[in-house]
């Protein structure tokens, strides 16, 4: 009795190596979120709103969190730099021992 092996032949699978799709605004939200970070609080401002917007996607997500990151140290800086002027203004300032 003869058997016939059969041959076993492997098929090449075609690896899906695409990019989950992101929205316009979840992108905007992004950048923003990284403009805002650096040059100031409208940018962050708008990545707050656009994430908001597109919280369910990661992209989204990520830029509400650095846009509320900027509103935050932009906020700071806004009212040291405030007690600076009023401090200056005040004539406190140039009798501080430094």
């Amino acid at each position: 009795m003869v058997t016939k092996k059969k041959r076993v032949t492997k098929k090449k699978v075609a690896k899906s190596t695409t990019i989950p799709k992101q929205s316009g605004l979840a992108v905007a939200a992004l950048v923003l979120g990284i403009i805002g970070l650096l040059m100031g609080f409208v940018p962050a401002v708008l990545a707050i709103i656009f994430g908001a917007m597109r919280k369910e996607e990661k992209f989204g997500r990520i830029g509400m969190i650095l846009g509320i990151i900027g509103v935050v140290i932009w906020a700071v800086v806004f009212v040291i730099l405030m007690i600076m002027i009023n401090l200056a203004l005040s004539g406190v300032a140039g009798n501080l021992p430094i």
